[in-house]
């Protein structure tokens, strides 16, 4: 009976070890593969992004700001922090765990429209975290949003339970075999199609009478905007979106224009540059939707950027 247990022992202690090892192994992975989010959050936790450029927003602009286009004419390195479908509660979060090990940039550039006013009541895309769910603070960020997570530092392989996919990816990844998933460059994420309108979204904008900002949500968000202002020059930023969604809610967006302009005017650190009017915006061939660009469209939209940026960051 005892050699019994003890055999049960040594099999379930040998497969808790295999379990560690094969987890720590898919882990690594997924943090070497290059051009990838995973790549990014790896930086971001090493203190190796340190930019003194950098961006802020939800999806339009991890695939409409280019790092490198902005680099190349202010002569100031940049990194976008974009988080896709995340609003400025998350987009802060991001950005409060980068500062932790990373130097204050100079500029911050926040991506401002509609849709960062309200506020994301969970996280999304979670995977991008897998490798790195036993960060104290990362784990804290999740478990405010969702409990699930507690288990998943600590039980090893049960996060890769329904992440098969990413397990395998990491796997190759280890082995030398780099096939990228959550591809990103820098941050910044290209999208190589053609325009196709987004019937849902125009169609629920033609009710656009309902779209409301609250003074708490905007408030919130003015607050973050000034505690950023306090160590870097803020640069808001009206991406171009298409005149065919534009006409639909622009008495909402100059609502919103109006008081950013009147924040500008009492805050010599916060610069405000709206493209919502730009020639950019009328013209599908940019688009790939009528709320993001493509990449021909964020390049000359990045392009145009850091053209007027000279001037803000010389002053």
């Amino acid at each position: 009976m005892k050699s019994f247990i003890t055999h049960i022992l040594i099999f379930f202690v040998t497969g808790f070890v295999l379990a560690i090892g094969l987890e720590w192994v898919a882990d690594q992975g997924l943090r070497t593969l290059p051009n990838t989010k995973f790549e990014e959050w790896k930086k971001l936790f090493d203190g190796d992004i340190s930019s003194e450029i950098v961006i802020l927003g939800s999806s339009r602009a991890c695939v409409n700001y280019n790092p490198n286009e902005i680099e190349k004419l202010t002569e100031l390195s940049t990194y976008n922090l974009g988080f896709n479908a995340a609003s400025y509660n998350l987009q802060k979060k991001k950005y409060e765990i980068y500062l932790a090990y990373n130097a204050q940039p100079k500029v911050v550039i926040q991506n401002i429209d509609l849709s960062h006013f309200s506020p994301s009541n969970e996280v999304p895309e979670t995977q991008q975290f897998i490798p790195f769910f036993a960060k104290k603070e990362l784990r804290y960020f999740l478990n405010s949003y969702d409990n699930s997570s507690k288990e998943l530092s600590f039980m090893p392989l049960v996060k890769y339970n329904t992440n098969l996919v990413f397990f395998v990816k990491g796997i190759m990844s280890f082995l030398g075999i780099k096939r990228p998933i959550f591809a990103s460059k820098d941050g910044h994420t290209p999208v190589n199609k053609k325009y196709k309108a987004d019937k849902f979204n125009l169609n629920r904008l033609k009710n656009a009478d309902q779209i409301r900002v609250t003074d708490h949500d905007y408030n919130q968000v003015l607050t973050m905007i000034k505690d950023m202002a306090l160590s870097s020059r803020v640069v808001l930023v009206w991406a171009p979106e298409l005149e065919d969604r534009r006409v639909l809610v622009h008495k909402q967006m100059e609502g919103i224009q109006d008081k950013l302009k009147k924040l500008v005017a009492e805050n010599e650190a916060i610069s405000f540059l709206d493209y919502s009017k730009d020639s950019i915006s009328f013209n599908k061939d940019y688009f790939y939707d009528s709320f993001h660009l493509n990449e021909k469209g964020a390049n000359l939209f990045s392009n145009k950027l850091a053209m007027d940026l000279q001037n803000l960051v010389k002053q």
